[in-house]
């Protein structure tokens, strides 16, 4: 009897625990999930304000409005920084100041960063991070068209065609830029609510194990008892 309760107690220990380490996983892969669709948006805000601060600067050639364009990329460019510095396994330090200057919350720095490192081949965050990469090279693209443009026009006045030509470019650049933004936060929701969905049934298994394995202990522990009960009968009579 000694012996199966150790057996009982040590299965018990081990699925509990695996109960335990399931149920973290959800929450630090959901909270993470749940962190790079909020720098999106900020992301996307990023290069949606500096498209439009630059197609005011080619019209009205007015310097403050190429200054806030600078300002304005700098958050994906963050961001950018950041996907490079993990793939490469970079600096933490230059990680992290990357994601805040994407206007990451400090908060969430620990667990995004966690989920790339122990992700990035996943598909899921594979397919993410692959979608990413070619948004920050359309930023990249936007930082390169937008420096040309100022120095065009610190050389000399465009014209109203050349105006129209460039406007045209850089709208179509951000659109682009927009359609990437929506693709990484439906990649990254879908694999939530998936990774949500198996987890949950992960934890359920773990919990019927657990619930059957006392069932079973008592029911043996019930008929060894009655069987006590009657050798100790049968002896008294």
């Amino acid at each position: 009897m000694r012996n199966l309760h150790s057996i009982f107690m040590t299965i018990t220990i081990v699925i509990s625990s695996l109960l335990i380490i399931s149920n973290y996983l959800t929450i630090r892969t959901t909270s993470a999930i749940r962190g790079y669709i909020n720098g999106e948006s900020y992301y996307s805000k990023g290069n949606k304000d500096a498209s439009k601060d630059l197609i005011l600067y080619i019209q009205s050639e007015d310097e403050s409005y190429y200054q806030s364009f600078l300002e304005n990329i700098k958050i994906p460019v963050g961001d950018s920084i950041a996907r490079v510095a993990m793939e490469s396994n970079g600096s933490l330090d230059v990680i992290k100041k990357g994601l805040i200057q994407g206007n990451n919350h400090p908060d969430d720095l620990d667990n995004l960063i966690w989920l790339f490192q122990n992700f990035r081949r996943v598909i899921f965050m594979k397919n993410a991070i692959q979608v990413w990469e070619e948004a920050d090279v359309m930023v990249g693209n936007l930082y390169e068209e937008g420096q040309s443009f100022h120095i065009r026009i610190k050389t000399r006045s465009l014209s109203d065609e050349e105006k129209k030509t460039i406007i045209a470019k850089v709208n179509a650049m951000s659109l682009a830029l927009a359609e990437k933004g929506i693709e990484f936060a439906a990649v990254l929701g879908d694999s939530s609510r998936k990774i949500s969905a198996l987890l949950f049934y992960v934890n359920v298994v773990l919990i019927f194990l657990i619930v059957g394995g006392v069932g079973r202990y008592a029911f043996i522990f019930i008929k060894k008892l009655s069987s006590s009960n009657e050798l100790r009968n049968q002896i008294m009579n």
